[in-house]
């Protein structure tokens, strides 16, 4: 069986590679975003439930993103 090598396949690669780099970035952000109007959400009296339902998350998730919201103490 012989295989046939495509030599334009490091230009697709590359390519795509930088696709899920981008968007990995833009991912990035948008959690970060998120995060923040969950921790604001909560700070303005909304319970961790209906955060989390309304942000499509657990409630344990909410716990975990206001614990990072905290300074750490040193």
């Amino acid at each position: 069986m012989v295989s046939t090598v495509l030599t334009d396949m490091n230009p697709r690669l590359e390519a795509a590679a930088a696709a899920v780099a981008d968007a990995r970035e833009v991912l990035d952000d948008v959690r970060e975003q998120r995060d923040m109007l969950v921790v604001a959400a909560i700070d303005q009296g909304m319970s961790q439930r209906a955060v989390a339902k309304a942000a499509g998350i657990s409630v344990g998730r909410v716990v975990a993103i206001l614990a990072g919201s905290q300074p750490e103490e040193g």
